[in-house]
C-alpha cells in the first residue's frame, strides 16, 4: 500500500482562499511469479516452439509435464507436478523444436514468488539453477557456443527442504531475466522463446540407505546395468545387492 498527499489550489481572485490538503491513497500490486509481456500473448516464430518439460530425479524416472500445443509464449501448469527428493541431482530438458536459443531453470526456493537471478555467469546464491548457455558456459561449467542446442540436459542439485515450490524453464536467446527478454532486436515473443511453470514437489529420502560400498557388492545403475566400483561410486543411486540404495 502507497499513500501520497496531493495539495490542490483554486485560487479565488476576491480574497486568495484555498481549500485544504487531501490526502489520495492507491494500491499497487506486484503480479506474482511475473513475465514481461502480456500472459495471453503468443510467440510469432514460424519454426520454434516448446513441446513439453521432462525431469529426471535420482530415481531415475522421467517426469514430463506437456504444452498444449500452441505457440502462446507463457503456459502455466502448475497443476502439473514434478516429484523429487530433498538434495536429489535432477536433470532437466526442454523437449523444444528448433535450433539457436538457450534454456534456463528456474526453482522459487524461498517461496516468495519470483526468481532471483544475476546478469551474467555467477549465479551463487541464485534461484537459477540450471542454464545450457550463460557467457560461454553452462550450468556446470562446461565450455558451450552460443549454438548448443537448447534441448540439451541441464543437471543441477536441488537442496531444499520438503515442500512445495514453483519451477521456472525458459527458453529464450542469451538472456538470464526469468521474465522473459524484452530488447527490441531479441524480443521473446518474435525469437520463439517460451517460458513455463510447473509445481516442484520435494519429499524426503525415505526407504534408501546411505552405505559404504564393498568392492565385492553386486552394483547396478536403476536401468540394469552393471556397475564396476573400484573403491568408489559416484553420488547417485543404485541396486547394490538387490537393494536400493543412495550413495552420498
Amino acid at each position: 500500500m502507497h499513500e501520497i498527499g496531493v495539495c490542490f489550489y483554486m485560487v479565488d481572485t476576491s480574497n486568495a482562499t484555498y481549500n485544504p490538503e487531501f490526502t489520495l491513497t492507491y494500491t499497487i500490486v506486484a503480479s506474482d511469479y511475473p513475465v514481461n509481456f502480456d500472459r495471453e500473448a503468443y510467440q510469432t516464430h514460424s519454426e520454434r516452439i516448446l513441446n513439453s518439460v521432462s525431469l529426471t530425479a535420482g530415481d531415475g524416472v522421467q517426469q514430463t509435464a506437456t504444452l498444449d500445443g500452441t505457440k502462446k509464449a507463457y503456459q502455466d501448469l502448475t497443476s502439473q507436478t514434478f516429484t523429487i527428493a530433498s538434495g536429489d541431482e535432477v536433470t532437466v530438458t526442454a523437449n523444444y523444436s528448433g535450433s539457436w536459443m538457450h534454456s534456463y531453470v528456474y526453482v522459487d526456493l524461498d517461496n516468495d514468488k519470483h526468481f532471483s537471478f544475476n546478469e551474467g555467469g555467477d549465479q551463487t546464491g541464485t534461484e537459477l539453477l540450471g542454464w545450457t548457455y550463460i557467457d560461454g558456459y553452462n550450468n556446470e561449467g562446461a565450455a558451450v557456443s552460443n549454438a548448443v542446442a537448447p534441448q540439451s540436459p541441464m543437471k543441477f542439485t536441488v537442496n531444499a527442504a520438503p515442500g512445495e515450490y514453483r519451477m521456472r524453464v525458459k527458453v529464450d536467446w542469451d538472456n538470464q531475466d526469468p521474465g522473459g527478454c524484452v530488447l527490441s532486436s531479441n524480443h521473446i515473443l518474435n525469437n520463439g522463446g517460451h517460458i513455463v511453470d510447473v509445481t516442484l514437489v520435494v519429499t524426503e529420502k525415505t526407504g534408501i540407505n546411505a552405505v559404504t560400498i564393498d568392492k565385492d557388492a553386486e552394483v547396478y545403475t536403476l536401468d540394469g546395468r552393471r556397475v564396476s566400483v573400484n573403491g568408489k561410486l559416484n553420488r547417485g543411486i543404485y541396486i547394490i545387492n538387490g537393494q536400493k540404495t543412495f550413495v552420498k
